[in-house]
């Protein structure tokens, strides 16, 4: 008797930590995605610093080749939408 108490302990054990590991790489998803967030945004950030400190566009490149930072394209991207989302503002302020 005493047996089969054991394998049904054992086995709602297991049954417990399979659950706790589905859970635990939930978790650890759900952080990897907020980091990339902001490592994103400091790729970015680093970018836009050498694009304004007039650094050539090669060692642009290459920093953004070794994942330093982000491309010029990205942060041209983002310069036009800040840019647009201003102008829409002023827009909306003067009309």
């Amino acid at each position: 008797m005493n047996y089969m108490l054991e394998l049904i302990l054992i086995l709602c054990l297991i049954k417990q930590i399979k659950i706790i590991k589905k859970k635990l790489v939930s978790l650890y998803y759900f952080l990897a995605s907020i980091n990339n967030k902001y490592i994103n945004r400091i790729k970015i950030d680093i970018e836009s610093y050498l694009q304004t400190s007039e650094t050539s566009s090669s060692s642009i490149d290459i920093l953004a080749n070794i994942r330093v930072s982000v491309t010029r394209k990205i942060v041209n991207r983002k310069k036009n939408l800040i840019s647009d989302e201003h102008q829409q503002t002023v827009d909306d302020y003067c009309l």
